[in-house]
């Protein structure tokens, strides 16, 4: 079996004053149950009590803390896709807009390109709907995780980075806010763009949708060497005539690297790491149940 690995490159400094933010009230606890008969793991959450934000021009991003809930995974196995479905307090499905993004953090791994906690899968507002799925071939190992401004007009950001292990970038694509136009990974030395993603919007330049580049269809995929430099821009085109604060952009990937054992270990000293982990728990969080048996899908109510 191929073992890959969820690849971010996020754009985006760490929030300061985390434990300043506006504190929700804490759900209960999530409940984690085992369908061996088809081999899923159901994590149900909520209910959640969501206050309205209303947008304000030049506002990115101005929302009340969301709480940390962890849960230990009930099984060892590979992990090769998800889903994620939204419902109302009467069961009624909801649309996927609605979410903004929603991250799932391993804290027993760190990620490939920083010294910082993994995310393990997320979805954002414009991410698609439906089943999240891999190649059979592929798997994630198991075992029983920014924002900068934008002013008028055209605005790049970047960021450089030395792979720790080489091997093959397998898919791609990118979380991006209002405004963003692309996410595109450059071979710093030479210039030359390898992929990029670009955002669908409407005619006001609100983001849209985010395709997914599936890269080893044909082949093994986009080849990335330890110790070289890459670089992942972010592209906005602002047409207001106000600086946007709190923008967001990030490129995610399927990752195989070429020798696994050789992950780089989670370093609980590294301040990178530190940051994070305050950053991460300062939300607060909630205990989980686990049940182990069948474990019947909710019902969908139109």
């Amino acid at each position: 079996m191929r073992i890959s690995v969820l690849l971010v490159f996020p754009l985006i400094p760490f929030l300061a004053a985390a434990q300043q933010r506006p504190q929700p009230p804490i759900p209960p606890p999530l409940h984690v149950q085992v369908d061996s008969t088809h081999h899923r793991v159901l994590i149900t959450g909520g209910p959640y009590r969501v206050p309205v934000s209303p947008e304000m021009a030049g506002m990115m991003m101005d929302m009340p803390a969301t709480p940390v809930q962890k849960f230990a995974f009930p099984v060892d196995g590979w992990l090769q896709g998800f889903r994620i479905d939204l419902f109302d307090d009467r069961g009624h499905e909801l649309p996927h807009r609605l979410l903004h993004h929603l991250i799932v953090v391993n804290f027993s791994r760190r990620q490939f390109i920083y010294p910082a906690l993994e995310r393990l899968l997320g979805v954002a507002e414009e991410s698609d709907t439906g089943d999240v799925r891999i190649p059979r071939t592929i798997g994630v190992p198991m075992r029983a995780g920014h924002r900068f401004n934008v002013p008028p007009g055209h605005f790049e950001i970047g960021y450089e980075f030395n792979p720790p292990l080489s091997g093959h970038l397998l898919m791609v694509t990118g979380h991006i806010h209002d405004y963003g136009a692309l996410v595109r990974l450059v071979d710093a030395a030479s210039g030359k763009t390898l992929v990029e993603v670009k955002s669908k919007r409407d005619s006001l330049g609100h983001v849209l949708s985010m395709p997914r580049k599936l890269l080893a269809i044909r082949g093994d995929g986009l080849y990335l060497r330890a110790g070289r430099r890459y670089r992942v821009v972010g592209m906005f085109d602002n047409p207001t005539r106000d600086t946007l604060y709190g923008a967001m952009a990030s490129m995610v990937g399927l990752f195989a690297p070429d020798h696994y054992r050789e992950w780089p270990a989670v370093d609980p000293a590294d301040p990178y790491y530190q940051r994070d982990l305050v950053d991460l728990l300062a939300n607060g969080k909630t205990d989980s149940v686990i049940v182990v048996g069948g474990a019947p899908t909710p019902e969908r109510r139109r």
